[in-house]
């Protein structure tokens, strides 16, 4: 197992908040309250509970477009993730600030975030994020001032990632998002956070270390 070297991976303390029906940051509405049957499911709980794995009390949520709507987990301890946590957003209306989900679950308070994420990338499919109090090493970080979990706020960070052609974002307050091609990217993606910039030093074409 590598060591994190950044203070970064250190979880928030305390409870995650969750995403409650009528809260001003939106509303859910079950189409169906029933276990996911997509077969997706069971790939995005292996990808929560490898990310996951590396840090026992890591909070966060991922999420995995669909050809209409997106898979989603509960904002959940990733490495206690279950299929009964992941939810099937079928549509997410940013005017009235409403989901409609078949699952178990309320999908993570950070659905708005995911959901635009993928709409406004649509070479990635798979979505993270991670409650955790600082940016790692070379993340942009955005400074906001709105309701972390806000359409206005996934709209402003959508903005940001776009400008910084990255695929990842730390949100001071509420942490960090990361686009990727798949789950298996994202994984490998996580994991090249956690080994931090390399040590190595730069060679030049011939493969010799430059000269000082």
């Amino acid at each position: 197992m590598t060591t994190p070297t950044a203070s970064f991976f250190s979880p928030f303390g305390g409870p995650c908040p969750v995403f409650n029906p009528g809260s001003i940051i939106g509303s859910t509405f079950f189409a169906s309250k029933e276990p996911v049957r997509n077969p997706l499911s069971l790939k995005l709980v292996h990808s929560a509970k490898a990310i996951g794995s590396r840090e026992a009390s890591l909070i966060g949520s991922i999420g995995h477009r669909l050809v209409r709507g997106l898979l989603l987990t509960a904002d959940t301890v990733l490495c206690n993730t279950g299929e009964a946590d992941v939810v099937e957003v079928t549509d997410y209306d940013p005017v009235r600030r409403t989901s409609i989900v078949i699952g178990m679950k309320e999908p993570s308070m950070y659905v708005a975030l995911h959901w635009l994420g993928l709409r406004t990338n649509p070479d990635k499919q798979a979505t993270l994020f991670l409650a955790v109090p600082s940016p790692p090493p070379g993340t942009d970080v955005f400074g906001s001032k709105l309701l972390h979990g806000s359409f206005e706020e996934a709209m402003e960070v959508a903005k940001a990632l776009k400008a910084s052609k990255k695929d990842r974002i730390f949100i001071d307050g509420a942490g960090l998002f990361m686009l990727a091609k798949d789950l298996d990217s994202l994984k490998k993606d996580f994991e090249g956070l956690l080994k931090g910039p390399s040590s190595k030093k730069a060679k030049s074409k011939n493969g010799k270390a430059p000269k000082k």
